[in-house]
């Protein structure tokens, strides 16, 4: 079955075998959707070589195989890899039927169905580049939490060499300066600097003024103990509900994380990993240069639920380190009282793999008298990556045209 000269696409053309009873067969349908004003697949959904079709039949299906035949201009393509999506609008997911058969020769696309829903043809090379880029799961129950966070930082002797400006000072001082200290929100500091040992240079406090006085004490010598360093770091974090002190009230909702820079390969034992979990602090790791356990650094950030940076010189540290403060501050932090974090409103992406940006400062970015976190939902796909289901268009006042 093809389609009419109505519902032709100019860039890809839909085929279909089913075999249904007697009388049912005119019922089939085949609908191309309009990609000019399309909510869920318009025409820049990354790697859509052409329209969505809708097919359809009054009854159920048991198989039926659709095919795609496509423009040969798409060869030219980086890595051409076409596959058939199925699309579901009602639950919000996209992704490529099973068992393809993919004729470049012919420039056609088969699989097999069990259900008639929406398709379209896609470049999965181009479809898997806009999801490339991990997006950080949001906590709900943070958002405006107070920020407690210990910069735990590497005195070792070869800091002399490998950041003789002091960077890890400055940059550590550039995220002091983007913590609260407002009326309903005091966030904390700690300084600790570690080589063989550590010292603590400065206890958990809302001064930032002198966590930065306490950055300027950092110096170099001496080995390394990443254990040193973090459990001291650790020992700044009351056990919830057992050791916390009466008058701190924010404590238990705040978001605890370390922030560890090292340029070496010290002595580290997995329990204070664990120790860290059962605080329920994350710990941010930052490695410079060539010399430290990569592999180390990227175990303890991601088994607390934390990233890890590499920083390739101390220059480097800058970017590295504006990356952590968005994804550890930015995610915390709901300036305009919406129901998203401000480093979610920059990186909204949808379940058809476009990414949408809206005003962190501004509560209803369409003006539909919604909040923004009223109108869209964070969720994980079949592959454990974060995207946002719509219920309506954040951006569109009227985004189902009614």
């Amino acid at each position: 079955m093809e389609v009419t000269e109505k519902e032709k696409d100019p860039f890809v053309t839909p085929y279909l075998e089913v075999v249904l009873p007697a009388g049912i067969s005119d019922t089939v349908e085949i609908k191309r959707d309009d990609p000019e004003n399309s909510v869920w697949v318009p025409e820049d959904v990354p790697g859509l070589l052409g329209a969505a079709y809708d097919f359809s039949a009054e009854e159920e299906i048991k198989e039926a195989e659709i095919a795609f035949k496509f423009d040969r201009k798409f060869l030219d393509n980086e890595n051409f890899n076409p596959q058939i999506y199925y699309i579901d609008t009602e639950k919000q997911e996209m992704y490529p039927l099973e068992d393809q058969e993919v004729d470049l020769d012919n420039c056609v696309v088969k699989a097999r169905t069990a259900h008639f829903s929406k398709y379209a043809l896609i470049d999965t090379y181009l479809w898997d580049q806009a999801w490339k880029d991990d997006i950080i799961a949001g906590e709900q129950d943070k958002l405006n939490a107070r920020i407690d966070v210990a910069f735990v930082l590497d005195e070792s002797g070869s800091m002399a060499s490998n950041d003789r400006r002091n960077v890890r000072v400055q940059v550590s001082k550039n995220f002091i300066d983007i913590l609260r200290n407002e009326e309903k929100v005091h966030d904390r500091g700690a300084v600790i600097g570690f080589a063989s040992s550590a010292r603590l240079l400065s206890p958990f406090t809302n001064d930032h003024e002198a966590l930065k006085k306490a950055l300027d004490n950092i110096r170099a010598s001496g080995g390394t103990s990443l254990s040193s360093g973090i459990s001291l770091a650790l020992g700044q974090f009351p056990l919830p509900s057992v050791d916390l002190p009466d008058t701190d009230d924010n404590y238990e909702t705040s978001m605890k994380i370390i922030v560890m820079l090292t340029d070496g390969a010290g002595s580290y034992s997995d329990t204070y990993t664990q120790n860290a979990i059962e605080k329920g602090v994350k710990i941010y790791t930052v490695g410079l240069g060539s010399s430290y356990d990569r592999t180390l650094l990227q175990k303890i950030a991601e088994q607390t639920g934390a990233q890890s940076y590499h920083a390739e010189n101390a220059d480097d540290l800058i970017g590295e380190f504006e990356k952590l403060m968005r994804e550890s501050v930015d995610i915390v932090t709901d300036s305009d009282g919406d129901g998203l974090s401000d480093y979610h409103e920059e990186r909204i992406r949808l379940f058809n793999g476009l990414t949408i940006q809206l005003d962190p400062n501004d509560p209803d970015c369409d003006g539909d008298g919604l909040k923004d976190g009223e109108e869209i939902v964070q969720a994980t796909d079949m592959w454990g990556r974060v995207f946002f289901r719509m219920k309506s268009h954040p951006n569109m006042t009227d985004s189902d045209g009614d």
